[in-house]
């Protein structure tokens, strides 16, 4: 029973090396290192995760074999996500765990959703592929874009500054039909949350401090979303929607977390300015609960200060701002604009 329970416990970890995209640190010594077993052992084992269908081996490379890899191109016109996702691709899902399933459900439906109504474009390709350890899709359209969309939309001066409102939650082009909440709740549901648009790629980690943004060069016209769904996760996306939203007074979806750090992209950031702490507090008045992430800021000017925790505070009384992750630099600034309320 030992040695079973030790087997499943490397399958796990050889699972996990790869879903990593790592094979480097994938050798026989490591692993019969770390688990106290044999090289013999370790071999064995790979062998079987083969034959299983499990993994693939080319030449001394070992890859997680994909159980379902397909692609389906549709027109936008007339495209409904909930058909799409029932009649061509739910084939394709049977036996994944429910918790990974509700996930993608609700992922794929917002995003497809979010290329038929929002991109402009006339066709979209879906990929899926589905491993022992996680589903992956990319939803492609060929549309003007979500990161230009949203700058023109709001006036903003930069595209990249739409990634940050994006992550903010409440963000939609049409406030008439859409809440803006698809984009905010996905990017917390999924392993991995990826948007390709405008030569930017946003790179959303649910487990990190903050968003990733940089620059990547593509000759593909629109939005690429990407997104990842391990088949193991616990997550339920209920208790995601209730981290965010209070109903004990009907504030629905009330609270977002904000990383300072993505305000400037630059590697030697600075926060001095009035304008930028303008551009961090915008559209906040929509949330009852803000919490600011200064994670990775090491100083703030006093003008960017005082316009969060006095300006802001004395004209939206009914916002709480909760400050987390402040360096003793940037909380005695904090401390100095707040005495003066």
């Amino acid at each position: 029973m030992a040695h079973n329970s030790k087997g499943a416990q490397i399958r796990s970890r050889v699972l996990n090396i790869l879903a990593m995209g790592s094979t480097e640190t994938l050798s026989a010594s490591a692993l019969a290192a770390e688990f106290g077993v044999s090289r013999s052992y370790i071999y064995a084992l790979l062998s079987r995760m083969v034959k299983d269908g499990v993994l693939t081996k080319t030449g001394r490379k070992y890859e997680l074999k994909p159980f379902v890899d397909v692609a389906h191109q549709f027109p936008l016109q007339g495209l409904s996500e909930d058909i799409v996702l029932y009649a061509v691709f739910s084939q394709y899902l049977d036996g994944v765990p429910e918790r990974a399933r509700a996930a993608f459900d609700y992922i794929f439906s917002e995003m497809l959703n979010n290329a038929i109504e929002h991109s402009g474009g006339e066709s979209v390709k879906i990929l899926l592929a589905i491993n022992a350890v996680e589903i992956r899709c990319a939803i492609t359209d060929d549309g003007v874009g979500i990161f230009n969309k949203i700058q023109r939309a709001l006036n903003l001066a930069d595209p990249r500054f739409a990634v940050f409102e994006l992550y903010k939650g409440k963000v939609t082009t049409d406030t008439r039909n859409h809440t803006g909440e698809g984009i905010f709740f996905s990017s917390k549901i999924a392993t991995t949350f990826n948007i390709f648009s405008g030569g930017l790629l946003f790179v959303a980690d649910p487990g990190g401090d903050y968003p990733l943004l940089s620059d990547y060069h593509s000759d593909l016209q629109g939005t690429t979303v990407a997104f990842s769904i391990r088949l193991d996760s616990s997550l339920r996306t209920q208790d995601v929607f209730d981290q965010y939203t209070d109903d004990s007074d009907n504030a629905g979806f009330s609270k977002t977390v904000v990383p300072v750090r993505v305000l400037d992209y630059r590697e030697r950031a600075s926060f001095v300015s009035r304008s930028q702490a303008k551009r961090l507090m915008a559209r906040f008045d929509q949330f009852k609960n803000i919490v600011l992430d200064f994670a990775g800021v090491e100083e703030i000017g006093q003008g960017f200060a005082d316009e969060i925790f006095r300006v802001f505070v004395n004209s939206h009384p009914d916002s709480i701002i909760i400050a987390k992750n402040m360096k003793p630099a940037v909380k005695r600034m904090a401390e100095h604009v707040r005495s003066k309320r």
